[in-house]
This record gives structure tokens, sequence and C-alpha cells, in this order.
């Protein structure tokens, strides 16, 4: 019980002691009402974001998409006018690949900004993940990484954009692998909660900072800081195709030992 409790001492007028007197107020209620409350000013905040940084994104990656493209179309003629043998096609191929990557940089922060409104259908959940898993197993099993699977057979429908939970999905077995450098266990679960699917994606990885935890899904937040990969995209690209669904991704973690993502969606 959660309440406020406040007592006090009643004398005559010779200063004798005649009663005391406590009060409880009950604050069960209103604590739960002020808890509801900021949580939801934080989801208000975090759409804030979302749509602020939604806007600035897609100005910038407009703004380097033509002159991006015109750097590829030159590599390439250049690329037409020199022998494979010889030693600067190498190099051409290089920067090629460089700009690759910044171009799929760019289509992450167009995605962000204005996620894929492709149409939705019907999906069975089980079917997306099982067609990913034959993309990855052979990575898995390369990265000694476990796959244990508790998915429901019948787990029911969803009316969602395939493409965008596979993007989901591979962000998420991305990050799994990142963080089993050494291998590791991927556990993949599915079940159901009243009128919500709900997929959990666990491994046994380097886990989450205390201090990470919260800033997880923000915007450009990342700790991979090795190379372009890590602008801190993906997540906010995934919170949003989720939320966007009507759904939520929750994250827990303990650092050093394992971080456990769980997705909810709703069902048809």
């Amino acid at each position: 019980m959660e309440g406020n409790l406040s007592a006090s001492i009643m004398y005559d007028e010779n200063g004798k002691e005649l009663a005391s007197v406590s009060i409880f107020v009950d604050l069960k209620e209103r604590l739960k009402t002020e808890r509801e409350l900021s949580a939801a000013r934080q989801h208000l905040l975090q759409s804030e974001k979302l749509a602020a940084m939604g806007r600035l994104t897609s100005q910038i990656a407009h703004e380097l998409n033509n002159p991006l493209f015109g750097i590829m179309n030159t590599l390439e003629l250049m690329k037409t006018e020199i022998s494979p043998t010889n030693k600067r096609r190498k190099l051409l191929d290089m920067s090629l690949s460089e700009i690759m990557r910044l171009a799929d940089m760019l289509k992450k922060m167009l995605s962000f900004s204005k996620p894929d409104q492709v149409s939705r259908v019907e999906l069975d959940i089980t079917t997306v993940l099982d067609e990913l898993l034959l993309l990855y197993e052979k990575r898995f099993r390369e990265n000694s990484i476990k796959l244990v699977l508790n998915l429901m057979e019948k787990p029911g429908k969803i009316f969602a954009s395939k493409d965008q939970l596979r993007q989901v999905f591979i962000n998420l077995f991305s990050n799994a692998m990142y963080a089993m450098p050494e291998g590791g266990t991927l556990k993949i679960g599915t079940a159901l909660t009243s009128d919500m699917l709900k997929v959990t994606i666990e491994d046994t990885g380097t886990g989450i900072k205390p201090a990470h935890i919260e800033k997880i899904f923000d915007s450009f937040f990342s700790t991979k800081t090795e190379n372009v990969q890590g602008v801190g995209l993906g997540l906010s690209v995934c919170y949003g195709f989720i939320q966007d669904h009507g759904g939520d991704i929750n994250v827990s973690s303990s650092e050093g030992e394992w971080t456990r993502f769980v997705i909810s969606l709703p069902l048809m």
C-alpha cells in the first residue's frame, strides 16, 4: 500500500495529553495516474523526436542523393575504359564499394524519415521468420552462434508490411551477431498475450550498459564507432516501423550477459 501518514497529539489546557490523531491518505490511485501520465509524456516525446529527426534526415538524404549517384555513375563509366587486369580497376572497385555503403546509409535515413508505405497484407509471423532464418543459418553457423527456436505452430495472423518486418528482424539479427563476436546462443520465440503477438529475440552477448538502455531507440545513438554502419539509425527505424503497425518494442539487458528484445504486434 502506498500513501501518506500524518499524526498529531491533542492536549488539554493544562498540557495533559488527551489523545493522538492519525490520518492516512491512500495515494495508490494518484501515484498510478502520475506514472501513467509520465509514461504517456515519454511516449509523446519520443514521437516528437522521431518526427523532428525525420524531417531533418529527409532533407539531408535528398541533398546528398543526387551528387552521390552522379559520382557512382562516373566511376562506373571509368570502369568500362580500364582493363580488369589493371591495378587501377581495383581502386575503382574499392571506391564504388564505399559509395554503395554511403548509398545504403542514405536509404536507411529515408526509411527513417518516411517509412515505406507499401500495402499491408495478412501475414504469418512464423513464415516471415523461417524465410529469414534460412538466409542467416549459414552466417550463424560460421559465427559459432547456436540457434534456439520456440515458435508457435499457429500464432495467428497479423496485418503488416512484410518488407518492413523483415528489415526489423534483419537489424536485430545483425545486432545480435555483433554482440556475440566469440559466438553464443540466439533464442527466438513467439507467444500470444490477449490480442497481441509477441516475438522475443534474446542473445547471450555483451549486453547493454544501464546508461545506454534508455537511449537505444534514440535517433543517431550507437555504440558502434568503427565504421559508417554505426550511425545509429537501425533501431530508430525499427521502432518507427513497429509503432506505425500499432505495436511496440521493449528491451532489457544484463551487461556482459544477455540482451532481450520483445516486439508486440496486434493480431487481426
